[in-house]
C-alpha cells in the first residue's frame, strides 16, 4: 500500500536547520502556527497535516485496518522525501499529543533520520488509557460535528479556557474539528500499540519530553518518573506546573523556553550530530553510524572487524571456484567468449580479504555475463608493496590460462583496489619507471592486448596527501587522513610515524612513481587502456582521482571522470544503494562501447 501525500505549511528558511511540527488528534497544520512564528527565523518549520486531518487525504479502507501504522508511514514518506530532495544541515520533530505518539514511533524504529526529538504531552498510552480512547471515539466525532457547527462560540469559549492561547491557533483548532475524518475518529487511535517503555527505550537521539501536572495529561510527573527510571540518557524529562495537555496553549513562555533551552545545549555538539557539514545522501546516511573507525594504526583491530563480516555464508547464484590465488565466479551457461573482470577488493592495503566481496562479484557476474575474478592478494605490511600488485597480475595470468587467452579483459577496482588495477595495469603495459625490487616489467603483449578498460572507483594512488580534499576532509566520514598516512607506509615497509599525529614523512618518489606512474605521453605510444573514473565529492581521496583522469588526458589517453553528489569514500559500491545501481550503468555502458564483441 503506497502512503498518501500530506499537506504541509511550510514557512522560514533552513538556516539551523528543520522543525517538523505534528498535531494532536481533530487538529491541523494551522493550529500549530505559534511554532513557525517562534522559529521561522532561523529555521525552515513545516507544519504537517496528519492523514485525515486537515487538508491530507481520508483515511482509505486499507488504511482503516492499522491507523496508526498509516499514520506513521505517511510521515515517514513525507519526511524522508523531503529531506532527500533538499537536506537540511539539521532536522528536529516535535509532536503534540498523536503527534507525539507518532514522532516517537517514526524514531524508535528508525524510520527516519532526524537530530532531535520534541515531544509534548505525547500519546504513548498504558493500556487502560489505550481503552479509554477507543470507548471516546463516538463522542470524538459528536464534539468535532458540535463545534463545527458552532465555531465562533466554540473559539471564544476556547480563548475563555485557553486565555495565553493565540486567537489564530484558536481557529486553526476549529477548523481542524470540521476536516478531521470521522471514520477515523470513530475508533479512537491515538497512539499504537507497542509499550511505552519499549519505544522510549530504544531512542537514540536526544530527546526532550515535556508534560504538566492537570488533570488531563497523558504523561504527567509520575509518567515522568517512570521515564527516568528507565535511565535512556538520551531522554530528558520536564514537568511544567499547572500546565494541561496542550501545553504550550496553557503555558506557551514555560514550553517554549524549555525547547529553546534543550536545542540551545545541543547547538555544542551541533556539528557532531549533523554527521558531516556537507551533503550526503540520505540513503548513505547509515552507513557513517554503522561503519567502524579505520584504525590502520592498530591492524589487529581492523582485521578482525572486518572478519567479523565473514560470519554469515553467502550462497552464491553463479558458480564459485576458490584457488590460492584468489576467487572465481563463472555464470551458469556462460559463453565462449564472456569477458573476464578482475574485480580487486578494498581495505587501504592492509585488510579485506576476496571473500569480503562475495555479493558484489556475484552481482556483477550475472549482470555482465562475465567470469569475474577476485584476487586474494597479500597485505601490507607483512608483505609490502610490490607483493599485493605481483599477486595481483598472477591471479589474472592463471585465469588466462584457465579460462582461455581469447577473452577480453577488464580491470575493477575500489580504493585501495583501484590503485592495485591502475598499478597492475601500468605494470603490464610497461608504463612505469624501475621498480627498486624487481625492476622494470616489459609489456605483455599477448596480456596487454586483451584489456580493454580499466575501471577504478575512489582511487587511492597518491601518498603525499597533499591535496585540498585531503586536507577539508581529513576527518572523514569514514577514511580518514591519519588512517590514510599509516596505510601508506604500511604498503611501502616503511615504519609509522609517531601515533596519532597523521603526519606523513616523505616517501622515496622512486617507490612512488613504481607503484603509481603519473601519466605521461608513453602512456599512449604503449596503448593504456581506457579508463572510467568515479570520485565522491566528499572524500580525502578526490582530488588525487580526478588528478589521475585529468593527467591520462593530457597524456593523451581515453579517460572519462564521474562524481555522483552526496557520496563520502567507502559508499560508491554498497549493495542495493541507488549509487551502486548507478555505477553498474556506468560499467555496463563503458564495457559495451570498448568490447570488440559488439
Amino acid at each position: 500500500m503506497t502512503p498518501a501525500k500530506l499537506a504541509v505549511n511550510t514557512s522560514g528558511i533552513p538556516i539551523q536547520g528543520r522543525i517538523y511540527a505534528l498535531h494532536g488528534v481533530t487538529d491541523n497544520a494551522a493550529s500549530l502556527s505559534d511554532i513557525s512564528q517562534r522559529w521561522s527565523e532561523t529555521f525552515e518549520v513545516v507544519c504537517v497535516d496528519a492523514l485525515g486531518h486537515g487538508c491530507s487525504p481520508c483515511f482509505s479502507d486499507g488504511d482503516l485496518l492499522d491507523p496508526f501504522e498509516a499514520l506513521v508511514q505517511s510521515t515517514a514518506t513525507l519526511i524522508n522525501s523531503t529531506e532527500a530532495k533538499n537536506p537540511a544541515p539539521f532536522v528536529v520533530l516535535m509532536g503534540h499529543s498523536m503527534g507525539g505518539a507518532t514522532a516517537a514511533e517514526l524514531v524508535s524504529r528508525g524510520l527516519v533520520h532526524i537530530d532531535a526529538l520534541v515531544l509534548e504531552d505525547p500519546a504513548l498510552l498504558t493500556p487502560k488509557q489505550r481503552e479509554d480512547f477507543r470507548e471516546l471515539g463516538p463522542s470524538l466525532v459528536a464534539r468535532c460535528d458540535e463545534v463545527t457547527q458552532n465555531l465562533g462560540r466554540e473559539i471564544d469559549l476556547l480563548l475563555k479556557d485557553y486565555p495565553l492561547w493565540s486567537p489564530s491557533e484558536a481557529a486553526g483548532w476549529a477548523q481542524g474539528k470540521a476536516q478531521a475524518d470521522r471514520e477515523f475518529l470513530k475508533r479512537g487511535v491515538v497512539g499504537g500499540a507497542r509499550a511505552r517503555e519499549e519505544i522510549l527505550s530504544a531512542l537514540k537521539v536526544p530527546t526532550l519530553l515535556v508534560t504538566g501536572d492537570g488533570d488531563d495529561v497523558l504523561i504527567g510527573p509520575a509518567g515522568a518518573e517512570a521515564i527516568d527510571a528507565l535511565e535512556n540518557r538520551n531522554i530528558t524529562t520536564h514537568v511544567i506546573a499547572t500546565a494541561r495537555h496542550c501545553i504550550r496553549r496553557s503555558v506557551p513562555e514555560p514550553f517554549y523556553g524549555a525547547v529553546n533551552s534543550f536545542l540551545e545545549a545541543l547547538k555544542k555538539n551541533w556539528s557532531k550530530m549533523c554527521e558531516v557539514p556537507f551533503f550526503i545522501r540520505p540513503e548513505l546516511l547509515p552507513v557513517i553510524e554503522a561503519t567502524p573507525e579505520q584504525t590502520t594504526w592498530d591492524l589487529s583491530a581492523m582485521r578482525a572487524g572486518g572478519d567479523a563480516l565473514l560470519a554469515a555464508p553467502y550462497d552464491p547464484e553463479n558458480t564459485l571456484e576458490v584457488t590460492t590465488l584468489g576467487r572465481a565466479f563463472i555464470p551458469k551457461g556462460a559463453s565462449d567468449d564472456a569477458p573476464l573482470l578482475v574485480s580487486i577488493h578494498g581495505g587501504g592495503y592492509v585488510a579485506g580479504r576476496a571473500a569480503f566481496d562475495d555479493a558484489k562479484n556475484d552481482e556483477l557476474a550475472s549482470r555482465f555475463g562475465a567470469i569475474v575474478i577476485s584476487p586474494e592478494y597479500r597485505l601490507a605490511p607483512e608483505y609490502p608493496f610490490p607483493a599485493a600488485v605481483d599477486d595481483c597480475i598472477s591471479s589474472l595470468k592463471e585465469a588466462v590460462q584457465r579460462f582461455g587467452e581469447h577473452r577480453e579483459i577488464f580491470i575493477f577496482g575500489d580504493s585501495a583496489g583501484a590503485g592495485l588495477a591502475y598499478s597492475m595495469v601500468s605494470r603490464i603495459f610497461g608504463v612505469g619507471e624501475k621498480n627498486q625490487n624487481n625492476g622494470h616489467v616489459e609489456a605483455k603483449d599477448a596480456l596487454a592486448s586483451a584489456i580493454r578498460g580499466i575501471i577504478l572507483l575512489e582511487p587511492c594512488i597518491d601518498p603525499d596527501l597533499a591535496t585540498p580534499s585531503s586536507a577539508l576532509f581529513a576527518d572523514g566520514p569514514i577514511w580518514t587522513r591519519r588512517a590514510a598516512a599509516d596505510s601508506w607506509r604500511h604498503f611501502y615497509g616503511l615504519p609509522l610515524v609517531a601515533e596519532g599525529d597523521g603526519q606523513v614523512e616523505e616517501i622515496p618518489s622512486s617507490l612512488k612513481t613504481a607503484a603509481f606512474p603519473v601519466p605521461s605521453p608513453v602512456f599512449k605510444e604503449k596503448g593504456f587502456p581506457p579508463a572510467l573514473i568515479v570520485v565522491n565529492p566528499v572524500d580525502p581521496l578526490r582530488d588525487e582521482g580526478m588528478s589521475l583522469a585529468t593527467g591520462l588526458v593530457s597524456a593523451g589517453c581515453i579517460s572519462e571522470l564521474h562524481m555522483f553528489a552526496g557520496t563520502f569514500h567507502g559508499s560508491l559500491s554498497l549493495p542495493d544503494s541507488v549509487t551502486w545501481a548507478e555505477i553498474q550503468i556506468l560499467m555496463t555502458r563503458f564495457m559495451s562501447e570498448n568490447s570488440e564483441r559488439n
